[in-house]
Order: structure tokens, then C-alpha cells, then sequence
């Protein structure tokens, strides 16, 4: 008979059972019969197999999902020539890739507005802008935060940008109507880079209105 003292005597018993058969168990001691020089064997088997089992390993703890902050920034973009006026000097790169792009004179700001909601969870914002022509605007999307090395790239799954427009039906501007535009789409923006998302256009008037987002992935 053999006491099993450290390691697991049915593990033990069943490694032994595949090769010897015959030997028996009870609670941590293997019985062991046959001639002499067998046992000796089969005990210098269990000597070896009789070993502390390795420590377990916590699983690493889990991370929180990161938020993703997400700067919105309404450009409007019209050949009026009153219609220019300051631009953030974070936007210059911008407005001059859009002057190279769109037949506009003048860019102008509407709003800026910054987002902060949490990876694969559903966003929102909304507001009101200044001006006669655009009166609300609703910003959609769900962040996914792509795996990788900052800067990472930042998924917008079903982004829905939707404008309202105050449209006049009378030359007195009395009487209007209020019309909508917007998009659906996805899109991949890099951290920290601004990216030119979608342009519409203002009803009755010859003006553009252009998101520009930026993220940015806080842990």
C-alpha cells in the first residue's frame, strides 16, 4: 500500500490503471499487487507522479471597456460673401481641403458639440443652431473602438446625421415649412484625426452644411 501525499491520487490511479492494470484506490492509497519486483516498479512510478500540483493562474482581471469621446463640428460652407466669419484654428487644415474641394467662398462654424459614451454602447446628441435656415440637428452612432496600437481607429456603426431646415413659402418669409435631410452610413475615423463625414445641403438656398468628427479613445 502507498499513500499518494501530494499530487491527486484518482489522477494518479488512472495513469497508472492505463498501463498496470490492477491496482486499487482507497482515499489516497493505491493498493499494489504482484510479484516484488512489479510493486518496486509501480512504487517508483508513484514517486514520480506524486507531485504538488502547479499553482492556478487568476485569470488577468477584466478592463473596462474604453469611452470614446467624439467632437462634433457643423461647418456651413456659402458663396455669401457675409456669410465667413471666425474659424477655430484646429479647423484650418479643414476648411482649406474643402475650399480645394467644394465651390465655396466662405466657411463659417454653427456649433461644436463633444459626445462621450461608452464602447459598443449607442450614442446620441442633438440640438439647435443659430441661423434662419437650419433649426435642429440629431447625431446618431455606436462606437467600436478597433484592436491595435494608439492611435487606434474608431468604428461608427449606423451613424445617422439629420438636419432640419426652416424653409420660407413666401417671399415676405412669413409662412414657412420645416424640411429634413440627413445620412446613414459607417465609417472608420482615425484618433485624433478629423474627418470630413458628410456634407448636405440647405434647402432653398445654395449653402452646404459639413460634419467633421474627431475621436478620441479614453481607457
Amino acid at each position: 500500500m502507498v499513500e499518494v501525499k501530494q499530487g491527486d491520487p484518482r489522477a494518479i490511479w488512472s495513469t497508472l490503471q492505463a498501463v498496470l492494470p490492477g491496482i486499487s484506490l482507497n482515499n489516497r492509497m493505491l493498493i499494489i499487487r504482484g510479484q516484488e519486483a512489479v510493486v518496486a516498479t509501480i512504487e517508483e512510478a508513484i514517486k514520480k507522479l506524486d507531485v504538488a500540483p502547479p499553482p492556478t493562474t487568476p485569470p488577468p482581471a477584466l478592463r473596462p471597456a474604453p469611452n470614446v469621446e467624439l467632437t462634433l463640428q457643423l461647418l456651413q460652407g456659402s458663396n455669401k460673401t457675409e456669410a465667413g466669419g471666425d474659424i477655430p484654428s484646429d479647423l484650418d487644415a479643414t476648411v482649406r481641403q474643402l475650399k480645394t474641394a467644394f465651390p465655396y467662398k466662405n466657411y463659417r462654424i454653427l456649433d461644436t458639440e463633444i459626445t462621450r459614451g461608452r464602447n459598443a454602447n449607442r450614442t446620441e446628441s442633438s440640438g439647435t443652431l443659430p441661423g434662419e435656415e437650419v433649426s435642429f440637428f440629431q447625431f446618431q452612432y455606436t462606437p467600436h473602438v478597433n484592436p491595435g496600437p494608439a492611435p487606434r481607429s474608431v468604428h461608427l456603426e449606423k451613424l445617422r446625421f439629420d438636419l432640419r431646415f426652416k424653409v420660407y413659402t413666401d417671399p415676405a418669409k412669413t409662412q414657412f415649412q420645416y424640411q429634413s435631410t440627413g445620412i446613414n452610413t459607417e465609417i472608420d475615423v482615425r484618433e485624433g484625426q478629423k474627418t470630413v463625414v458628410a456634407k448636405t445641403n440647405i434647402a432653398g438656398s445654395d449653402d452646404a452644411v459639413f460634419l467633421v468628427v474627431t475621436p478620441k479613445v479614453i481607457e
